[in-house]
């Protein structure tokens, strides 16, 4: 209702305090407003009148003279502000008082409906029919046997959840239709289970198997050391007895396949032992049963009943008590019906099926018995969940701004389950200052009395591939918990490969996690934007073996990243880069940051030891490893240049350079025709871009340099095709290009191999900007590093004689 505005909507509800009075604008006193809040019982929700309506409520109000009064609003509409949900009124809005009518007054003690699934027997759970199709039923079995020849483990999309397939050695999901460069790994065990009435075949589920060990597969398979070797501790669950909860599939029901799936494993129902053994009531036989077979064997009332008590079929008639009970052996009849024959892919077999093993112990079972208590998982939500229990990590807190550069007051949150499931949540600005001091990133809580919400198409830059984002309300608690309480992960990602990200690059939707190894790169370091306005840079690739991508941070991101890399020990640098936005610059796609965008370095993450261990076993490789912590790089001045062997000058001609317009390699005339160096192809209409050669000196000598089309560009502000249009055809050197000399710059050099090696005099400017930039050398690195910061670069703040070399 709150995305469509073609409707409006009645409600009622109680109005919370009486002591309400309208509100008259500063601007213009005609305007007028009064808020209040009505509930119904289970909910409360703001309420906006206007104008002469604002008025007469107030009026109205303060002539009832009972306690309690219940509102009715019709056509009232649904809005939302700052994440709060409220409604407005509209032209057509009128208003009724009333407490005395039962119709308007709220029964806080109206039971609610019982979803429990009914409990039957094995051989009944065979015989459902299509009424049961995605339905659940529960039966209490005991576990037989726990297969140990299939697999113990599902590799699933940590997107989607399904099992991914093997392409080309790589993991991939069908569904999402991608590679999946680190797939979850999620329990799935094939156990053979049996009551009195007969023999089934269940797997049980991982989120079950995980709340009941207390471990994950991971985990479970760092303990086993052998992914291949089936984990001792997951035989515990043999000659145990459960009620398990199943959920009927089709395939169930046609009898294609006689394996069912659990989704709930709970201890035995609670034997209280009602009867006394002293007191044998009386009890009339009862008849024989009546079998009804187009009814499905169900047992409601089950609280005090154990499996041997479930009868196979319904009848018509009550079956007898326990009281009847006797010493009278009963007939061993041999069922023919219990099917043992199961599905390839579960291959458990024919087992022999036991006799029960009796637990005197177990004689009264609880719920207490199991490992955790049970709570709600964020993979559930959808917008009818008013009553979930979730506990929580929070992995991340961020602000968005306003165009001014103002942060909102009301806050996001990155939250993570014990399921390893994450989702988004909204923290209202009514609510900032009364939850953001209880909150601590990376500390667990208890969360509860949310609101579910739908994304809209508007949301953009969303952290998580859902549906569904959480905001909290008046009524939302979120309490801190102890870690020893429930196993919540430290940290959680869903992985794109670099390769896969150029995809990423043409929407804004989604943000995306990338881990990979961080290469060689420059420190940070200080640029002028087009506006003039001077900002921190860093820039470095990201490698996962297979590709890599650049990565670009900004101003106070990039300062904290830079000091943050200063602190670690282990080499190379494996980077977790979570929720990072996938844009292009200069058509090249690169990973930048936004609000939500954090960054792990060594995380310890399965992710990154197994990246660590392909490197070590040299089944990846990268460019340019970091193999030390990069320190604060120095300037140089002209007269040191030349002791990296300078000997002799190259001479140049021309201003610009022709060059391809699919790779960029510059281009060469063969037979009259421009051909790409690069592509070995004929290019029709080249690209001309900057080249010039020019003299940069200081106070202790020049040096010869190359500025090519960005620096050029970027000081000039004109392209070569603009400056072309402008001069005349005689002109081989345009006068504009003189205006670059004289003036005050920092360059930042690249010695390249030809100024070791061929011992060439060009240095190649790989940035610049005007005026000078200078600070004192530091032997480590304690504020905000210089824009020009390079082992490779050496750095000069010059005054450039420009005496451009077209004259050589």
């Amino acid at each position: 209702m709150l995305y469509d505005p073609r409707f409006l909507i009645d409600t009622v509800g109680k109005l919370e305090d009486k002591n309400i009075e309208t509100v008259h604008s500063k601007e213009d006193e005609k305007k007028v407003h009064i808020r209040f809040r009505i509930s119904d019982g289970r909910s409360s929700i703001n309420v906006t009148f206007f104008g002469d309506l604002a008025v007469q409520f107030e009026k109205s109000v303060k002539e009832i003279k009972d306690a309690d009064i219940a509102v009715i609003i019709s056509s009232a509409k649904v809005n939302e502000h700052e994440g709060i949900l409220g409604l407005l009124n509209l032209i057509c809005e009128e208003h009724l008082n009333k407490m005395s009518d039962p119709a308007y007054c709220v029964n806080t003690d109206e039971p609610l409906l019982d979803h429990t699934p009914p409990l039957i027997s094995v051989e009944d759970i065979k015989k459902l029919t299509k009424d049961f199709i995605e339905k659940k039923v529960r039966c209490q079995i005991t576990v037989k046997k726990v297969d140990e020849k299939s697999n113990w483990y599902d590799n699933v999309c940590s997107t989607c959840g399904v099992e991914v397939t093997t392409v080309d050695g790589r993991y991939r999901c069908v569904l999402c239709s991608r590679n999946v460069p680190f797939p979850d790994k999620r329990f799935r065990i094939a156990t053979l289970c049996n009551d009195t009435t007969g023999l089934i075949a269940i797997v049980f589920p991982d989120d079950e198997i995980q709340r009941i060990i207390g471990k994950n597969a991971f985990e479970l398979e760092d303990e086993v050391g052998d992914e291949k070797k089936f984990p001792t501790l997951l035989k515990n669950f043999e000659k145990k007895d459960y009620v398990i909860t199943l959920t009927i599939s089709e395939r169930n029901v046609n009898k294609i396949s006689n394996i069912y799936t659990a989704t709930d494993i709970s201890d035995p129902i609670e034997v209280l032992g009602n009867h006394s053994p002293t007191n044998e009531a009386l009890v009339t036989p009862a008849k024989d049963p009546v079998v009804n077979p187009a009814k499905a064997p169900i047992v409601q009332n089950c609280d005090n009943i154990t499996a041997s008590e479930i009868p196979c079929s319904l009848s018509t008639k009550s079956s007898p008590p326990t009281a009847t009970s006797t010493n009278k052996q009963r007939r061993n009849d041999k069922k023919n019906d219990v099917q043992y024959e199961l599905e390839d892919d579960v291959p458990i077999g024919k087992f022999k099926i036991q006799k029960t093993d009796k637990h005197p112990s177990l004689s009264l079972y609880s719920y207490e018995t199991m490992a955790t208590r049970k709570y709600d998982s964020f993979s559930g939500l959808n917008t009818t969940n008013s009553d979930s229990i979730v506990t929580t990590r929070v992995l991340n807190l961020w602000r968005g701004y306003r165009k001014t550069g103002e942060p909102f007051k009301g806050f996001n949150l990155l939250l993570l389950d014990h399921k390893r499931a994450r989702i988004h949540a909204w923290v209202p600005y009514t609510l900032a200052d009364e939850f953001e001091p209880l909150i601590q990133v990376g500390n667990l809580y208890l969360l509860k009395n949310f609101t579910v919400k739908i994304y809209t198409n508007e949301d953009k830059f969303r952290c998580l591939r859902s549906n569904y984002q959480i905001v909290f309300n008046e009524e939302t608690e979120l309490n801190p918990l102890e870690e020893n309480v429930v196993k919540v992960e430290n940290c959680c990602f869903d992985f794109y490969e670099i390769a896969e990200l150029e995809t990423l690059s043409k929407q804004n939707t989604y943000l995306t996690d990338v881990v990979g190894i961080l290469e060689d790169h420059d420190p940070i370091r200080k640029i002028q934007n087009r506006n003039g306005v001077i900002q921190s840079q860093i820039i470095f690739e990201l490698s996962d073996g297979r590709a890599s991508i650049r990565v670009t941070f900004w101003d106070d991101f990039a300062r904290y990243f830079s000091e943050s890399i200063k602190e670690a020990t282990e080499f190379p640098i494996i980077l977790i880069i979570g929720c990072a936005r996938v844009t292009t610059w200069s058509e090249q796609v690169i990973l930048t940051h936004v609000g939500a965008t954090n960054f792990y370095i060594n995380c310890n993450h399965r992710s990154v030891n197994e990246l660590r261990k392909l490197l070590a076993e040299k089944k990846i490789s990268t460019k340019n490893v970091s193999t030390e912590n990069r320190g604060m790089m120095r300037f140089y001045k002209c007269e040191n240049i030349p002791k990296l062997g300078v000997h002799h000058a190259e001479q140049v001609k021309t201003w610009f350079q022709p060059t391809c317009t699919s790779c960029y390699a510059k281009t060469v005339k063969i037979e009259n025709q421009d051909t790409c160096t690069g592509c070995q192809r004929i290019v029709p209409y080249v690209d001309n871009m900057f080249e010039l050669y020019a003299i940069a000196s200081d106070e202790t000598g020049s040096i010869l340099i190359i500025l090519e089309e960005r620096e050029v560009k970027k000081l000039l502000g004109k392209t070569v095709y603009e400056i072309t249009a402008e001069v005349n055809n005689d002109e081989n050197f345009p006068t504009i290009l003189n205006n670059l000399i004289g003036k005050d710059y920092t360059l930042k050099l690249k010695v390249q191999m030809d100024n070791i090696i061929k011992k060439s005099e060009f240095y190649l400017v790989t940035d610049i900007m005007e005026g000078f930039l200078m600070e004192p050398y530091q032997q480590q690195q304690t504020t905000i590093p210089h824009p020009i910061e390079s082992l490779e670069a050496q750095a000069s703040s010059s005054k450039l004689l420009y005496q451009f070399m077209n004259e050589i």
